[in-house]
């Protein structure tokens, strides 16, 4: 007897909003870093370990007017409280990531963090950032943006006349 075939998984939301961006990035990081980039490519993240498969976008940015970035994209569908962490192990992950782009060049990249909430329904406080002191004078701070779509303008978007970024505004 043939095995039944699996049910389809729904997709969420947020896994088709990625999906539509991955020919607009260069639409994404004019609207989020205010500069549209001369080249955007997608990297592949170091996968340290299981976890970390769920970052959302790593890109690289070449810019004209400012040094060259790195720019980390997690989307979020639903609030998480357990965000200011998540995100330290992003940074880790940036880090390593760092490690592959050749010396001279990673001297000038400025990393960037952002979280984009896709809906206000279920969504949980998120202070954007993660703080942590200890013994010896240890301190660990990272901050990172936290974009709530609800409370967005949309002209901004509208203006950059992008069909990938249009999903954006109705939410």
């Amino acid at each position: 007897m043939a095995a039944e075939p699996a049910a389809p998984q729904p997709t969420s939301y947020d896994r088709l909003i990625k999906a539509c961006l991955q020919k607009f990035y260069p639409d994404l990081a004019a609207w989020l870093i205010g500069e549209r980039p001369e080249e955007v490519r997608a990297i592949d993240p170091v996968l340290t370990s299981p976890t970390l498969r769920f970052a959302d976008k790593l890109l690289f940015l070449k810019l004209k007017k400012n040094a060259p970035g790195l720019l980390h994209v997690e989307f979020q569908a639903e609030g998480d409280a357990a965000m200011p962490k998540r995100i330290l192990t992003y940074i880790a992950l940036l880090l390593k990531t760092l490690e592959q782009i050749e010396e001279e060049e990673r001297q000038a990249i400025r990393p960037a963090c952002v979280v984009i909430y896709l809906s206000q329904e279920g969504y949980r406080s998120d202070p954007g950032f993660f703080d942590l002191s200890g013994y010896l004078d240890f301190k660990l701070f990272i901050a990172y943006k936290v974009i709530r779509l609800w409370e967005v303008d949309p002209q901004p978007i509208f203006e950059l006349e992008s069909p990938g970024l249009l999903p954006f505004v109705p939410l």
